[in-house]
């Protein structure tokens, strides 16, 4: 075991690991709409490429998820909402108040790189909602908690639920094609992920125009034409138990309506609101490091 330096500290990991080179183009684009019918066999073919991509890439895509449209487009209106809201508000609802990782972080509070100054983003999170009378709520279980959620936009919480429902749903529905493509039976997995310590996360970009700052990197982000995206906004659900993780990403659309405006240096104190991107579906302003 080896000692590695993340920007969350020092971490043990094995470095005994063989790396090697697969030569590919693309990420792979997997249609998983063949998981909700019931013919065992497409659903097979479903688990073979993923198996295939995850083995050899490392990465994939899946497109025909099931999630509806309209919980998506709610969702999506209402996160960037969220973040144009003053920063004391959102602020009553910081991730430090929490007991179980969910609520708000500032601009620049996160660091994944410990040679820089900050992350260049806004995130809110959100984990497993529990009811009042939950016992893993009352016994003080670890990562079992109420989530902050700011008063004064109900809609926000309705449309972060209703994703997160939804999200739950795909995720069981990957793993059991893991379960297939794995060769143990659909259901494999099922007694393990019956209350998962998921978490949901969205997360906002601002816009970094002009000289970037020592300690930063502005990249660009590319998505095929088939998912034509952008990035300033994304949510993405991390679902794990037992030590099993799997992570669902959803990115914003180019064409999504957001308010226009520029921002040369990203300030902690009065973050800048998204911009629109270019219509091609690249996010050529987007950054994060």
């Amino acid at each position: 075991m080896d000692v590695i330096e993340t920007g969350n500290g020092a971490r043990r990991a094995s470095t005994n690991l063989a790396a090697r080179s697969t030569p590919f183009h693309e990420i792979p684009i997997i249609d998983f709409a063949p998981m909700f019918t019931g013919d065992i066999s497409a659903r097979r073919a479903v688990a073979a490429a993923l198996r295939d991509a995850a083995t050899n890439i490392g990465f994939f895509y899946i497109k025909n998820h099931g999630v509806p449209p309209e919980i998506i487009a709610d969702l999506f209106a209402q996160g960037p909402a969220f973040f144009r809201l003053p920063l004391e508000e959102k602020m009553q609802v910081h991730v430090k108040l929490s007991t179980n990782n969910s609520g708000y972080t500032p601009l620049l509070e996160e660091n994944t790189n410990p040679k820089a100054k900050g992350d260049v983003h806004e995130a809110y999170d959100m984990a497993a909602e529990l009811a009042d009378d939950d016992p893993d709520l009352l016994s003080g279980k670890s990562l079992y908690g109420k989530n902050l959620w700011p008063k004064s936009c109900p809609d926000f919480r309705a449309a972060m639920l209703a994703y997160n429902a939804e999200a739950l749903k795909l995720g069981r529905k990957l793993f059991a094609a893991f379960a297939l493509a794995l060769d143990l039976p659909e259901d494999y997995f099922e007694p393990m992920i019956t209350k998962p310590t998921m978490a949901q996360r969205i997360v906002y970009y601002p816009s970094q125009d002009g000289p970037v700052r020592p300690g930063r990197v502005r990249i660009k982000i590319y998505f095929p034409e088939a998912l034509a995206g952008d990035i300033p906004f994304h949510c993405h659900l991390v679902d794990h138990e037992d030590n099993g993780m799997m992570a669902v990403l959803r990115v914003l659309p180019a064409h999504s309506p957001v308010p226009e405006q520029k921002a040369e240096l990203p300030d902690p104190l009065h973050p800048p609101i998204c911009r629109p991107l270019d219509p091609k579906g690249r996010a050529a302003g987007a950054t994060t490091q």
